[in-house]
C-alpha cells in the first residue's frame, strides 16, 4: 500500500490518503459475527454497516450467468473456480440452485446471509435493504444510505447519484464494472488485469425475473427450501426476502 506506484506514476497511497474521501468502503458478502458470521458488527458502533439482498430465484439466476462470465486466466489461478458454462443454461442453472441450497457449496450466499442480517435490522448502524426496493425507488434508496452514512447530498446531487445507479447509465458503462485485478503481476495475466469477460456483469437489471428463468419443478423446490430454513425462522423475514418492503 505504501510501495505501489500505478502504471501513471501515481503512488497508490496518494489514491488511498485522498483528502476528497473522508471514509473508506469495503465490499463482502459476510454477514455479522452476532449472529453466526464473521464482521464484528456491535464492537464497532462508530463504523456503518449496509447490506441488501434480493429474491432468492434471481439470486441464483444472477450466479448463474456470473459464473459463466469470468476469464479462463483468472479460472486457472483458482483451479477450475468458478465453473464455466457447460453450453447449457438448464444444466448449469440447475448446479447452480443446488449449490445455493443448504448443504451446497455456496449455501452462505443467499441463506445463511439472510439469516445472520435479519436479527440485526435495528442496530444503529446497520441499514438493511432490499434490491426490490431499490427498484422501486431509486431516489429514495440513494438519499437513504446518504443519510445513514451521514453525507449531505444537493437535491440536484441526488438526481445526479440516482441517474448514474440507474440501469441505463451502468448499462452503457458497463466496462467499469469488470471485476479485474490490476496490480496481479502474474506473466500470464493480461495487461488489463480483468477476471471476467468485458460487458458481462451488467445484464438486464430486473427484479423478479428469477421466475421466468426457472422450471415449474425448480421453483416449487426453491420455494419448498424457502420455507423450511427462512420461514421456520420468521415468517416475516421469509416474505421481506422474497419481496422487500417494509419490516417490524
Amino acid at each position: 500500500m505504501n510501495t505501489t506506484i500505478l502504471g501513471d506514476g501515481t503512488p497508490l497511497k496518494d489514491r488511498w490518503d485522498n483528502p476528497r474521501y473522508p471514509f473508506r468502503i469495503f465490499k463482502s458478502h459476510f454477514g455479522p459475527k452476532e449472529s453466526g458470521g464473521t464482521i464484528p458488527v456491535r464492537a464497532y458502533p462508530k463504523l456503518r454497516f449496509l447490506a441488501m439482498t434480493r429474491n432468492g430465484l434471481d439470486v441464483v439466476n444472477s450466479m448463474t450467468y456470473f459464473f459463466s462470465a469470468h476469464s479462463d486466466e483468472f479460472r486457472n489461478l483458482w483451479g477450475g473456480f468458478p465453473p464455466d458454462s457447460t453450453g447449457d443454461i438448464a444444466v448449469d442453472s440447475e448446479a447452480r440452485l443446488q449449490e445455493l441450497s443448504p448443504g451446497g457449496l455456496l449455501q452462505d450466499i443467499y441463506f445463511k446471509y439472510v439469516t445472520s442480517w435479519w436479527p440485526m435490522r435495528h442496530e444503529p448502524n446497520v441499514l438493511l435493504m432490499h434490491y426490490a426496493d431499490a427498484k422501486k425507488d431509486l431516489r429514495g434508496t440513494v438519499q437513504r444510505i446518504a443519510d445513514f452514512v451521514d453525507v449531505e447530498l444537493s437535491e440536484e446531487e441526488v438526481d445526479k447519484v440516482t441517474d448514474r445507479c440507474g440501469f441505463k447509465h451502468m448499462k452503457k458503462m458497463q466496462h467499469l464494472f469488470d471485476y479485474s485485478l490490476p496490480l496481479n503481476q502474474d506473466e500470464s495475466w493480461d495487461n488489463s488485469g480483468r477476471i471476467m469477460k468485458p460487458n458481462n456483469l451488467i445484464r438486464q437489471g430486473k427484479n423478479g425475473g428469477g421466475k421466468e428463468f426457472f422450471s415449474d419443478d425448480q421453483i416449487a423446490r426453491w420455494t419448498q427450501t424457502e420455507e423450511d430454513v427462512l420461514g421456520s425462522i420468521d415468517e416475516e423475514m421469509l416474505n421481506w426476502a422474497r419481496n422487500g418492503g417494509t419490516y417490524s
